[in-house]
């Protein structure tokens, strides 16, 4: 991939670089104006590739969930060079004030109901499991080898409970929530089929939701499905713990190879 300066330069037409939204381990975010478009703009780090983010896969399955209009659209791509640039969505995330914290609630659960509900295409990736591979390679002959087989062994374990595998966003912080005319949810990288019960399980997390917060949100979920209840859900966020320190030591991992390597 080319320097960060000749990434911007290989943009065509108009483009201009504004603020910075994030820099993160894996790329920097910046807003812009791209063919006199508002949008945003992510680069990629160069040792994305070691973590088995297939951003093929993410550019897909974002064209195909265009209809759900609840993620970002894309306006331009340079997968060689880590370039995605999306329109950009107006909103805040969300603030959970006594007064419209039900009616928020249950917007989340609407519109991840729409996510799960939603048919991937069939040639999409594994990410997820390929996700979970990439970790076990890195940590494993490691100080951290019992931390990932724990996850392994909790993840399969709750997972084996008969229910089907679902479109999955795989990454619902809060920074990736937003209201605007609606909820969307942002950065898709991780995005691929997975139990739908960790979706829920991270959002109980994220906004530390309390017994009744998750009432309100499978009342709109669970409607016209089959399932009515959530197992394990303290289960379900133990691994979404152990989940979010086995990424964190992965990363920590890759950044010492970057380095040695360049050194």
């Amino acid at each position: 991939m080319a320097p960060f300066s000749k990434k911007i330069k290989s943009i065509p037409g108009e483009f201009r670089l504004e603020q910075n939204l994030s820099s993160g381990p894996i790329s920097q975010i910046f807003l812009c104006t791209f063919q006199n478009v508002k949008a945003v703009i992510r680069f990629d780090h160069s040792y994305v590739p070691m973590l088995s983010v297939d951003r093929a896969s993410e550019v897909f399955l974002l064209n195909s969930i265009e209809p759900l209009m609840l993620a970002p659209n894309i306006i331009y791509q340079d997968l060689s060079e880590g370039i995605l640039i999306w329109k950009y969505i107006s909103g805040n995330m969300l603030n959970f004030k006594k007064k419209n914290k039900k009616n928020y609630m249950q917007l989340l659960g609407k519109s991840l109901s729409k996510v799960h509900a939603f048919v991937p295409p069939k040639d999409s990736a594994d990410v997820f499991a390929n996700s979970m591979k990439q970790y076990k390679n890195l940590l494993e002959n490691t100080s951290h080898s019992n931390l990932m087989n724990r996850g392994l062994k909790l993840y399969r374990k709750l997972a084996d409970d008969g229910l089907n595998f679902v479109l999955s966003h795989n990454d619902l912080n809060r920074e990736n929530i937003i209201l605007g005319d609606r909820i969307y949810f942002l950065d898709w990288e991780y995005a691929g089929i997975n139990h739908p019960f960790f979706d829920i399980a991270t959002l109980v997390k994220t906004f530390s939701m309390s017994a009744d917060d998750l009432d309100n949100l499978l009342t709109v979920y669970f409607e016209n499905k089959q399932f009515h209840s959530i197992k394990n859900i303290d289960l379900w966020i133990t691994f979404v713990n152990l989940l979010d320190e086995i990424w964190k030591e992965s990363i920590d991992i890759i950044a010492k190879k970057k380095l040695i390597l360049s050194s």
